[in-house]
């Protein structure tokens, strides 16, 4: 059980002095600080006393969604060249690198080449059938690590 003083301004108990007591019944923390924050989805046992004694209790279920994106590693390890390109381009892979998934993107979200490199060193895609423009190139590896860079194609 955990019981918190509230002022009531918060909405969070009626009345100024309440006491709000809470208990996760999965024995997980919540945060306090003007208010009550469930830290975990489940269900929660609320009870409330106000200043004459009164006591009134309820259970509710609380989900809790995410509000932030966990950071992505940068990929290292890949260097690609020339930049701008014309027919062809380059891709220098680390020997850290087991197997690297390079896609070439235009302005429009569509793929228009992709390949699986499963080898380090110098490996190359063509680009002849690809129209001149602005690119990304998104490379991602066998451990979720992702990269993306700018390339320009002039023909």
């Amino acid at each position: 059980h955990f019981l918190i003083e509230d002022g009531g301004t918060d909405g969070s108990a009626t009345n100024a002095g309440d006491n709000l007591l809470l208990e996760d019944v999965a024995a997980d923390s919540f945060l306090s600080g003007g208010g009550q924050l469930a830290a975990n989805t489940g269900f929660y046992w609320v009870e409330v006393t106000n200043s004459a004694g009164c006591i009134g209790s309820d259970t509710a279920f609380v989900e809790v969604w995410p509000t932030g994106v966990a950071e992505l590693k940068e990929l290292a390890g890949v260097t690609m060249y020339p930049n701008p390109a014309r027919d062809m381009i380059n891709f220098n892979i680390s020997s850290e690198i087991n197997s690297l998934t390079v896609s070439i993107v235009d302005s429009k979200g569509s793929i228009v080449a992709t390949s699986i490199f499963n080898n380090s060193g110098i490996q190359n895609i063509s680009l002849e059938n690809i129209a001149a423009g602005i690119y990304s190139v998104q490379f991602s590896d066998e451990n979720g690590q992702m990269s993306t860079k700018r390339l320009v194609l002039s023909k």
